[in-house]
């Protein structure tokens, strides 16, 4: 597999950030989650939507079991092309956060892309 060594810009502080030796198929993640870093999320299906609704009630409650079928249904969504890759990947940070501890960060991203829906 091939490693990358990228630099990126931070987008609150302007200033360089050399990620050390990522691998190849992490870069969509780490992309997806600089893109809504630097500017939201945008609009998003009516299906990632419910998922983020489904995330924002489990992070709150700290709940691994839910969190562990909120990921199985997100990856076979994403396998069978229901959901559109970038948004599967946005919840599938927030899955990520949740996963490291970071509960009440990943409750913030999941509500921040469903504030993001409201025009």
């Amino acid at each position: 597999m091939s490693l990358a060594r990228p630099q990126l810009q931070y987008c609150t502080e302007g200033r360089k950030l050399t990620l050390g030796r990522i691998r190849l198929g992490l870069a969509p993640l780490l992309g997806a989650a600089l893109v809504v870093g630097c500017g939201g999320y945008g609009k998003v299906s009516p299906e990632t939507y419910e998922y983020a609704k489904a995330l924002y009630s489990i992070t709150n409650r700290q709940s691994s079991e839910r969190l562990d079928r909120a990921e199985e249904m997100i990856l076979a969504a994403r396998d069978a092309q229901e959901l559109p890759a970038a948004e599967s990947e946005w919840l599938l940070a927030i899955v990520a956060d949740a996963r490291g501890g970071d509960w009440e960060g990943a409750s913030q991203e999941a509500r921040r892309l469903m504030d993001d829906q409201v025009d």
